[in-house]
C-alpha cells in the first residue's frame, strides 16, 4: 500500500506543478512571490520521487523472489531492509517539508 500511495503522489505532483503553471499563465500572474511559489512547486517532484524510490525499495527487499535471487545472507537483507527504513523516514520527511513549503508560498502570494 505505501508503494501505490508513493506512485500517487509521483503523478500527482506533474499534474499539480502543470495546472499550477496554466492558470498562472491563464491569469497574467507575475511577481516575485509567484515566482518563490513557482519555484518552490518546480522540486517537489525531487521529494515525491525519492520517497517513491524508497517505497519500492521497502517493497523490493520484502519479496523473497527478490532476497531469494541476489543470494543475500540474512544479515545482509536485515541491514538493507533498516537502511532502506531510514532512507524512506528521510523522504518522507523531505517530501513534506517541499509540500508544504510550496502551499506556503502559494498562500503567502495570494494572502501576503
Amino acid at each position: 500500500m505505501p508503494l501505490i500511495l508513493a506512485l500517487v503522489g509521483l503523478i500527482a505532483t506533474p499534474i499539480a506543478t502543470t495546472a499550477g503553471e496554466n492558470l498562472e499563465d491563464r491569469l497574467g500572474l507575475s511577481s516575485p512571490a509567484v515566482d518563490e511559489h513557482t519555484s518552490a512547486g518546480d522540486v517537489v517532484i525531487v521529494g515525491s520521487g525519492c520517497l517513491f524510490g524508497a517505497a519500492a525499495l521497502l517493497y523490493l527487499i520484502g519479496l523473497p523472489l527478490v532476497t531469494g535471487r541476489l543470494r543475500l545472507s540474512q544479515s545482509a537483507v536485515t541491514t538493507v531492509d533498516a537502511a532502506a527504513r531510514v532512507l524512506a523516514v528521510a523522504a518522507a520527511i523531505v517530501a513534506v517539508y517541499l509540500v508544504f513549503r510550496a502551499g506556503d508560498t502559494g498562500s503567502r502570494a495570494v494572502w501576503g
